[in-house]
């Protein structure tokens, strides 16, 4: 579900597949078994129903690799370089 508060929060797009994607979610930190990347929910505004509580079927999953070792990430004091966030997959939800 989707509420415009959300999507007001304006924390960035990303580009995919000639859609411009706009960010839902703070991209947030995952350890999948020691693999750690960012992640983050955004969606295709030209494709959203702008009801209150609307459910769409275009949300995309965000995907940031790290461009330090996990070594070297357990040591950062600012995450913003864990990141190249120029460089990301989309994947449909």
């Amino acid at each position: 579900m989707i509420k415009r508060e959300l999507l007001a929060k304006n924390l960035g797009t990303v580009e995919f597949e000639g859609k411009t994607l706009h960010l839902y979610q703070d991209a947030y930190v995952n350890d999948d078994n020691g693999y750690i990347y960012y992640t983050a929910l955004a969606v295709d505004l030209n494709e959203i129903a702008m009801e209150e509580d609307a459910r769409n079927d275009n949300e995309y999953n965000v995907v940031w690799d790290l461009i330090v070792t996990t070594e070297e990430y357990a040591e950062l004091e600012d995450e913003s370089s864990a990141c190249d966030w120029d460089v990301y997959t989309v994947s449909k939800m």
